[in-house]
């Protein structure tokens, strides 16, 4: 990070962008295939698609945006997506949407906090959020393959 700050700001920003894009693609499909809270996960997804694409296009805050503000934007967007992942939830989604929404909250209270303290631990968070989101994709392959064939 100290050694090269831009390079490890535009792959921070990518990483971000990745991961709003996915939720949002995620988000849009079961909007699509699922009636229950259709408005939410198509909004977030909307939300989320725009966001990634934009991140990952253009990773360099400071070319439209002051960098600061950019960090808290994207923090914002990170607490927003986490509030309404967990009341999906409690509503009808389940702990693994719930975990993954408290994750991202806190990821984006971290960014919110300050440029300073989320950039240095951004990339703890990351690789929490990611190793966790790999052991709930595991159980829930496992779930799944438990569940049987569904047709």
């Amino acid at each position: 990070m100290m050694a090269s700050p831009k390079a490890t700001s535009a792959a921070l920003f990518r990483m971000v962008g990745a991961l709003c894009l996915v939720g949002g693609v995620l988000s849009l499909g079961s909007g699509l295939m699922h009636r229950a809270g259709r408005g939410w996960k198509l909004g977030v997804g909307i939300v989320g698609v725009l966001l990634g694409v934009a991140l990952i296009v253009q990773p360099f805050p400071e070319a439209f945006l002051a960098a600061g503000l950019f960090v808290w934007l994207s923090g914002a967007v990170l607490v927003v997506l986490g509030v309404v992942f967990v009341i999906q939830a409690f509503a009808y989604a389940g702990w693994v949407r719930g975990a993954l929404g408290a994750l991202s909250g806190i990821l984006g209270f971290m960014l919110i906090l300050g440029s300073a303290i989320g950039t240095q631990l951004a990339p703890l968070l990351f690789g929490l959020l990611a190793a966790i989101v790999g052991v709930l994709a595991i159980l829930a392959a496992f779930r799944m393959r438990r569940a049987g064939p569904s047709g």
